[in-house]
């Protein structure tokens, strides 16, 4: 039976009941959560992260933010089963339970996650929830994240229908991360928002235990670089035959390089294209590129690109022009 939840006058002078499922700290307005409703949980840990202090857990409702948890509670894996005892929150963005004391019951089994559409996960509904999404590797790289942490995680940028969404590998051993980029991919992990002062939603990112939760359905080229090179003037144009979303090859001659950017040109038009790749190319240098095609300003560009020098020769010569 769902607890009976009290206004703020009642709660004030009658006793709050304890909740015992996360549907019923889900339920709750952030007022009614920081109320402080007992509770006591049983759920699986889905992804447990000391560094940040980051727990979410699920029971047979859904899953949870536990704030407050620490090492000092004992060190945590997925996959094993808790009870959390605490207090109702009303968190940053959604309400959270809030930790005072927390006890191993053993192992528990993490459910299927459910498939999600970029909708459903800037839509807010999703926080703390265990779901997959399906996408394309746009990048991946090692980061610490923020500049004081030591650990230092997998970031995936997924291309979502369209749009990017920011996944979060907490253990990587194993992964080749040069086989990543323009694979389709389907990833599970736990969905955390970022947000305002205000409680309100800007962001989110998907926090993914291990690469085992990283399944890739369809790899990029065994050779990238040995398709076919596409004059510069036809990216962004219909075709009828070519994949939406995946990465292109151009080639041409660099005209200037500059941080995160390498300006190329071939017969038919130039193009800019933004990359973190650190290799020193000259004027006149031949490459070939591989990135993918987006609007700029003005004209197509092409970004997450990464290139690799096929020859030299001499700087191109400028084009005269009027004011």
């Amino acid at each position: 039976m769902a607890a009976q939840l009290l206004p703020a006058a009642a709660s004030e002078t009658i006793a709050l009941p304890c909740l015992t499922n996360t549907a019923q700290i889900r339920t709750l307005s952030a007022e009614e959560a920081g109320y402080g409703y007992p509770l006591k949980l049983e759920g699986v840990v889905l992804y447990a992260d000391p560094q940040f202090g980051d727990l979410i857990i699920q029971d047979a409702t859904g899953g949870i933010y536990i704030s407050g948890w620490t090492n000092r509670y004992g060190s945590l894996q997925p996959g094993q089963l808790v009870q959390v005892i605490g207090v109702s929150g009303s968190g940053d963005y959604a309400p959270v339970a809030v930790l005072s004391k927390l006890n191993f019951l053993g192992r528990g089994i993490i459910p299927p996650a459910h498939p999600v559409s970029y909708q459903d996960l800037t839509s807010g509904v999703e926080d703390g929830q265990w779901v997959e999404v399906r996408g394309i590797v746009r990048s991946a790289t090692l980061s610490q994240v923020r500049t004081n942490y030591s650990n230092k995680y997998l970031v995936i940028q997924l291309s979502v229908g369209g749009d990017q969404l920011t996944v979060r590998v907490r253990h990587f051993e194993g992964v080749n991360l040069d086989r990543l980029p323009d694979a389709e991919v389907r990833v599970r992990g736990v969905l955390v928002p970022m947000f305002s002062s205000h409680r309100q939603l800007y962001d989110v990112i998907l926090l993914v235990p291990s690469p085992a939760d990283l399944q890739i359905d369809l790899p990029q080229p065994e050779k990238p670089f040995d398709c076919a090179a596409r004059p510069i003037n036809s990216l962004l144009q219909f075709s009828p035959v070519k994949k939406l979303g995946h990465r292109v090859k151009i080639a041409g001659t660099v005209l200037l390089q500059r941080l995160g950017e390498v300006f190329v040109k071939d017969a038919t038009g130039g193009l800019c294209i933004r990359t973190a790749q650190a290799m020193s190319v000259s004027p006149g240098d031949r490459v070939e590129v591989l990135g993918f095609p987006a609007h700029g300003e003005y004209s197509p560009v092409l970004e997450d690109a990464v290139f690799r020098k096929a020859g030299n020769g001499a700087p191109p010569k400028a084009t005269p022009l009027t004011v």
